[in-house]
């Protein structure tokens, strides 16, 4: 271990594949949370390797840019047309991308019972309540 490893509070741990270092700290990434290890950690972030390789993909993105071409635009308005299928499939990525995230999968099958219940009441009459 560095001495500023030292400073920080990491500790060593061994376990059936070798020793590492535990450094006491939790991925920043959206609401990753998970516990960075030497064994885990990409570079000198406080990034788990998985949320990193999300981040340089560029699913995570401050700006969005104008579209450019005739199939950009195409999958655009689809997006518009279809919110609850975006929103969907986005979720579905982010869980895919974080599979230890507990707040991501709640989060999908959040989602996911809403539009199954939406989908049940769009049967149901439209009668008032007798009060």
């Amino acid at each position: 271990m560095t001495p500023n490893e030292i400073k920080l509070g990491s500790t060593e741990r061994s376990d059936d594949l070798g020793t590492y270092t535990a450094y006491h700290r939790t991925c920043t990434f959206r609401d990753c949370g998970a516990e960075l290890t030497s064994r885990n950690r990409s570079g000198s972030n406080l990034l788990c390797k998985p949320c990193a390789a999300a981040k340089a993909r560029g699913i995570y993105t401050g700006q969005p840019r104008k579209p450019r071409t005739a199939l950009e635009k195409a999958v655009l308005a689809n997006r518009r047309a279809e919110p609850d299928r975006t929103k969907a499939h986005s979720l579905l990525n982010d869980c895919l991308d974080r599979i230890t995230s507990t707040h991501t999968k709640q989060a999908l099958q959040s989602f996911l019972l809403t539009l199954e219940l939406r989908a049940l009441m769009r049967h149901l009459p439209n009668v008032p309540q007798p009060q």
